[in-house]
C-alpha cells in the first residue's frame, strides 16, 4: 500500500512510533486521523503536522472502555469514512512491567484488558466498515520480541506475553480476512527510542540493560521502515536488521532462548 491519498487511522498515535507513523504518514500525503487516551499528547504532533502545512483530525478514547471505543469509530466514520489504513498502536507500559514474583492474576487481567482486548475492541467497530467497502489494510503493533528473546523478558513477562497474543492473533486475522479484499499485518518494531520504552526499562536495573538501550532505533526510522515495508504488502513488517536469519537461528536450537541469549546479549548474564 502507498500511503499517498489514502485514509489512515491510528490508534495510539499521540505519542512513540503511533506519533512518528501519523507525522511521516501526512507528509507523504496521506488523510490521517489521530486517536489516543491523551489530549495533551494529540495536540503536541497535531500541532507538528499542521505546522508542516497538512491536515490532521484527532479524538480522544480509552480503547478499554466500550463505549469510548464504538464512539471513536462512529467520529472516524463521519469524519473521513471507513480507513484505508487501521494502525493500532497503543501500548501501557507501566502495566505490561511484571517479573517472576508478580503473579497477580489482577494485574495480568488488567495489562490485557487494554494491551490486547483493547485491540478486539477497536476491531470489532471499525472493521465492519472496512469490510463493507471490500478493501484496507489492519496493522496491529506486536514487537520483535514476539519473534526474538532477549533479557528484558525477565522484566516484561506481561509485555511479551500481550505481544505474542497480538502476533498470533494477527496471524489468524490474515488467515480469516483471506479472499475479502482486506490483509493482515503484524507489525513487529525493534526496540525504539521512545520515553515509555526506555524510561521503563532502565529503571528495571536489569543486568547489561544500558548495552540494551544503545541499540535502539530511532521513532524516525522506525516510522519511515514501516511506512517503506508496508508498500510490499507482506504479512509481516520487523524493523530488527537481520531478523530473518536471526529466526533460522533460533529455530535451530528448538526456539529455546537461553543459547540465543547468551549469544546475542552475553553482557546480560549474571554474575558468577
Amino acid at each position: 500500500m502507498n500511503i499517498n491519498g489514502k485514509k489512515v487511522l491510528i490508534v495510539g498515535g499521540g505519542a512513540g512510533i503511533g506519533a512518528g507513523i501519523a507525522y511521516e504518514a501526512a507528509m507523504q500525503g496521506a488523510e490521517v486521523a489521530i486517536a489516543d487516551l491523551s489530549a495533551a499528547a494529540m495536540e503536541e504532533v497535531s500541532g507538528r503536522i499542521r505546522a508542516a502545512g497538512k491536515t490532521v483530525r484527532t479524538c480522544p478514547v480509552d480503547i478499554g472502555d466500550d463505549e469510548a471505543v464504538a464512539a471513536m469509530a462512529q467520529w472516524c466514520e463521519r469524519e473521513m469514512g471507513a480507513p484505508d489504513l487501521l494502525l493500532v498502536t497503543v501500548i501501557d507500559y507501566l502495566s505490561s512491567f511484571s517479573g517472576l514474583d508478580d503473579m497477580d492474576i489482577a494485574g495480568w487481567k488488567r495489562s490485557f484488558e487494554v494491551n490486547f482486548f483493547g485491540y478486539i475492541r477497536i476491531l470489532a467497530h471499525v472493521l465492519p466498515g472496512m469490510r463493507a467497502r471490500g478493501t484496507g489494510t489492519v496493522a496491529l503493533t506486536a514487537s520483535t520480541v514476539a519473534l526474538l528473546p532477549d533479557p528484558t523478558a525477565a522484566v516484561l513477562m506481561r509485555y511479551k506475553s500481550i505481544k505474542h497474543a497480538v502476533l498470533g492473533f494477527s496471524q489468524a486475522l490474515a488467515v480469516a480476512l483471506e479472499g475479502s479484499g482486506l490483509r493482515s499485518v503484524s507489525f513487529c518494531p525493534s526496540l525504539t527510542a521512545t520515553p515509555g520504552a526506555i524510561d521503563n526499562l532502565r529503571s528495571s536495573g536489569l543486568p547489561g540493560i544500558e548495552n540494551i538501550l544503545d541499540i535502539a532505533a530511532s521513532v524516525e526510522d522506525v516510522a519511515r521502515y514501516f511506512l517503506s515495508e508496508l508498500e510490499k504488502d507482506e504479512f509481516l513488517i520487523c524493523a530488527h536488521p537481520g531478523y530473518r536469519d536471526l529466526l533460522v537461528e533460533l529455530a535451530s536450537d528448538g526456539l529455546d532462548p537461553a543459547p540465543y541469549i547468551a549469544t546475542h546479549f552475553p553482557s546480560s548474564a549474571n554474575p558468577a
